[in-house]
């Protein structure tokens, strides 16, 4: 791994050959930083989990090439959880990181949740707000059925 220092602080190269980093996010301790890639050399779509200090050790990583979702879009931590949304193209995958244990737990899977690429969503009070790219309104998505 390669450390540079940079005048705006320090840039540490550890994610593999050729990504698009999607989305970064930070855990809710604040002890650990997520990030959202895809590799271009492996078209492999991955969160990886990494302590948050100058070393950015990797601690844990998730595959989130099954079922042919493409590449992450954005990534978003519930507030006061560790669950972490992920939009994938037109799906949701939800993950759960247990910084316990350094690992991520798939919950679900939202398929085809619009018609088009996700652009940007929010979760609040229960609610899925969803964007997609060529859509001219807002899908929502209620957590609150009893």
């Amino acid at each position: 791994m390669r450390i540079k220092q940079q005048k705006s602080g320090l840039v540490k190269e550890f994610i593999p050959i050729n990504p698009e980093i999607k989305g970064i996010e930070v855990s809710r301790s604040g002890k650990i930083v997520l990030f959202a890639i895809f590799n271009t050399s492996t078209l492999k779509s991955e969160i990886i989990a990494a302590k948050f200090n100058q070393h950015l050790e990797i601690v844990a990583s998730f595959d989130l090439s099954f079922n042919q979702l493409g590449k992450p879009r954005r990534l978003k931590r519930v507030k006061g959880t560790d669950i972490i949304l992920i939009g994938m193209r037109k799906s949701l995958v939800v993950v759960d990181f247990n910084e316990s244990e350094n690992r991520f737990v798939l919950l679900k899977e939202l398929d085809k949740v619009c018609k088009s690429d996700i652009v940007d969503f929010e979760f609040r009070d229960g609610m899925l707000f969803v964007k997609g790219y060529q859509e001219d309104y807002i899908s929502v998505l209620n957590f609150n059925v009893e």
